[in-house]
């Protein structure tokens, strides 16, 4: 979970800097590994999938943020 908190406060400063490709690749980089070992349902994953959408979507690149979201939608409870 470390690599979490360290991608997630460099993801956070490359947004700062309006670096949202750079932002969301940091995030991208952790991802799968956190969602293999923790569970695609832990909040810590979902959170971080949340983030990685948005930060697309706010970047402006819709087409890589609607994936994340649909996949975070189709795995969160009604």
């Amino acid at each position: 979970r470390d690599d979490l908190v360290r991608a997630r406060t460099e993801a956070a400063s490359l947004v700062r800097r309006s670096c949202y490709s750079d932002a969301a690749s940091v995030l991208a980089a952790v991802v799968d590994p956190a969602t293999e070992l923790l569970g695609v349902s832990d909040p810590d994953v979902v959170s971080l999938r949340f983030e990685l959408a948005n930060i697309r979507f706010d970047g402006g690149d819709f087409r890589a943020a609607a994936p994340v979201y649909g996949d975070l939608a189709a795995h969160l409870p009604a």
